[in-house]
């Protein structure tokens, strides 16, 4: 009985107490509800970034830049031969026109910039994905190297600085990559690392990403040099 009593003394001292200073009760009660509330939701933003960095790190992609007037039945034929390697997920056909949608949608300072030029200064592409289980550094590699002579394929760019941050992530001894022969605009995993991949003399190197009128730039003086070869 005693003990009922005393539990309900106190109940009802705390309930007195908090009536005669509800104001501060109040601002108090919000406070730790607001508090809560933001711990809830950053919690809930930092699991939802890992799952997203999760996705991004199985996500190798190897882009293939075609010729101009490649044939659609040679395109077809290589789009074959690439589903066919093992270590490749998926293979996405990218339109000229399509390339320009996705220029325009990055620089959208320099949507005009293409009409100023009086031509679409994109190549088409296949993009390839690999296999989350077959996305090494080493199979990349293989992968270039088997089709960077293929028929069509004018020139190869992978996610080099990508590659290589997860192979340093995931192993002791990441693999090493060889630079791409030439270099084009940076991809999209280099546009999020803020780094293009660039062939150098020496072997490999970096530099900071370019902006979209200098990849247009390097693409149209491949264009000359590619016609002035056809000349001689």
């Amino acid at each position: 009985m005693m003990v009922l009593r005393a539990f309900r003394y106190f109940v009802e001292e705390a309930l007195t107490s908090l009536w005669r200073s509800r104001l501060i009760t109040g601002l108090s009660v919000i406070t730790i509800a607001v508090s809560l509330f933001v711990l809830g939701a950053f919690l809930s933003l930092a699991s939802n970034l890992a799952g997203v960095v999760a996705r991004w790190s199985d996500k190798v992609q190897v882009t293939f830049y075609l010729e101009d007037q490649l044939p659609d039945a040679a395109r077809d034929g290589l789009q074959a031969a690439l589903r066919a390697d093992p270590a490749v997920e998926s293979v996405v056909y990218i339109s000229r026109e399509e390339a320009l949608r996705r220029f325009r949608a990055l620089f959208r300072e320099m949507r005009s910039l293409p009409e100023d030029l009086g031509e679409n200064p994109f190549p088409a592409a296949l993009e390839v994905t690999l296999h989350p289980a077959r996305n090494s550094a080493a199979d990349a590699q293989r992968l270039v190297d088997g089709f960077r002579r293929a028929p069509g394929v004018e020139d190869v760019e992978y996610d080099l600085l990508w590659i290589q941050r997860r192979s340093y992530s995931t192993s002791s001894t990441p693999g090493a990559l060889r630079n791409p022969s030439t270099s084009r605009w940076a991809s999209a995993a280099e546009f999020r690392a803020g780094w293009s991949v660039t062939s150098s003399a020496a072997g490999k190197g970096f530099s900071p990403r370019s902006s979209g009128s200098e990849r247009i730039s390097r693409n149209r003086a491949r264009k000359r040099r590619r016609a002035s070869s056809r000349e001689m």
